[in-house]
C-alpha cells in the first residue's frame, strides 16, 4: 500500500540529454532526487532532428502522465513530446529556444554536421518548436556563467541569454553557472526536486 501512495505521489521522469551528451548527464540530479522511476530517452544527433524524434515517440508510446527534465537541444525535443503525451510538466536547463545563430555560420566549415543544420535560428526544428504551443506547465533554468566571444551576446559558453530567455509561455529562473556545471549544481537539483 505504501509503494503504491509513493508511486502515485511521483511521476515517471522522462529524461533527454543535450546534443552530443549521453544519459549520464543527468546522474547528479538522479541520486540527489533519488529518482528510481524514469526513462532515459537517448539519441545520436548526427542521426538528424527528426529521425531522433521519431525514435522517441516511439519510446514513449506506452506511458502516460510522465513529468520531462531536459537539457540544452533535449528541451527542444521536449517541446514536441509535449504536443503528443499527457505530460504533467517539463523543467528545461539551457535550452536555445530561439537555436543558435552560431550554427549558421558554422554550417560553412564544417557543413558535413547535421548538427548545424537542425539548431539555426532558420532551421525546421527551431522554427517549428517556437510555432508549438506549451500546454503544461514548464520551467527553464536559465545558466548565466560562462562566455565565449562567438556566440554574438551575454551566453553561457554554448548558448546565449537571449536564446534560453526568448518563449513568453514559460517560467524562468537563473542559475549562476555554465551550460554543463548547471546539471551537477546543488540550486538546480533542488529546484527540481521540488517542482516534481
Amino acid at each position: 500500500m505504501f509503494d503504491v501512495f509513493k508511486r502515485n505521489k511521483m511521476p515517471h521522469i522522462v529524461f533527454i540529454h543535450g546534443a552530443n551528451a549521453t544519459t549520464n548527464s543527468f546522474n547528479y540530479i538522479k541520486e540527489y532526487c533519488k529518482f528510481d522511476n524514469f526513462t532515459d530517452l537517448s539519441y545520436n544527433s548526427a542521426d538528424g532532428f527528426a529521425h531522433n524524434l521519431a525514435a522517441m515517440r516511439e519510446d514513449l508510446k506506452d506511458k502516460k502522465n510522465f513529468y520531462i527534465i531536459a537539457h540544452s537541444l533535449g528541451g527542444i525535443y521536449a517541446t514536441f513530446l509535449q504536443q503528443d503525451f499527457p505530460v504533467t510538466g517539463v523543467v528545461s536547463i539551457s535550452t536555445p529556444f530561439k537555436g543558435s545563430r552560431t550554427a549558421e555560420w558554422a554550417k560553412m566549415i564544417l557543413p558535413v554536421y547535421k548538427l548545424f543544420y537542425d539548431v539555426g535560428p532558420r532551421d525546421k526544428p527551431i522554427m517549428d518548436a517556437l510555432r508549438t504551443k506549451i500546454n503544461c506547465p514548464w520551467l527553464q533554468l536559465v545558466s548565466t556563467k560562462g562566455h565565449v566571444p562567438w556566440h554574438f551576446g551575454e551566453n553561457d559558453g554554448v548558448v546565449t541569454l537571449k536564446s534560453m530567455t526568448w518563449r513568453k509561455d514559460i517560467e524562468y529562473e537563473y542559475i549562476n553557472a555554465n551550460h554543463y556545471e548547471i546539471l551537477i549544481s546543488d540550486e538546480v537539483a533542488k529546484i527540481v526536486k521540488q517542482r516534481i
